[in-house]
């Protein structure tokens, strides 16, 4: 809206990744390391709220979160700056669960 164009064609984006970043969050709650990530981890347990690693078990809610970054990349609208979005969308879903990190938590809830 504030670019002057549609919001409709953007809110296929903007709920994938919100879930994808909530997903994201829930399973760095339960690996990641607290300095690294810059916040206490354990944090869900600790006040008692749901966490989707925990309800859904570490290698389907991985699977969950590759799924929506995938989504969020195919529904940015065609646009000038599509390519560089979709870019942008892959490299933020990296950083927050990385690719080795992904294949890691599975091969482990396979094990």
């Amino acid at each position: 809206l504030a670019a002057g164009a549609p919001a409709q064609p953007w809110e296929s984006l903007g709920a994938a990744l919100g879930e994808a970043y909530q997903v994201a969050d829930d399973i760095r709650d339960l690996v990641a390391d607290a300095a690294a990530i810059g916040k206490p981890t354990g944090q869900d347990a600790s006040h008692g709220r749901p966490n989707a690693a925990t309800q859904w078990g570490m290698a389907p809610t991985v699977r969950r979160f590759r799924q929506l970054v995938t989504r969020a990349v195919d529904a940015i609208p065609s646009c000038r700056g599509r390519a560089g979005m979709q870019a942008l969308v892959r490299s933020e879903g990296e950083r927050l669960v990385p690719t080795r990190l992904c294949r890691q938590l599975i091969e482990e809830a396979a094990a």
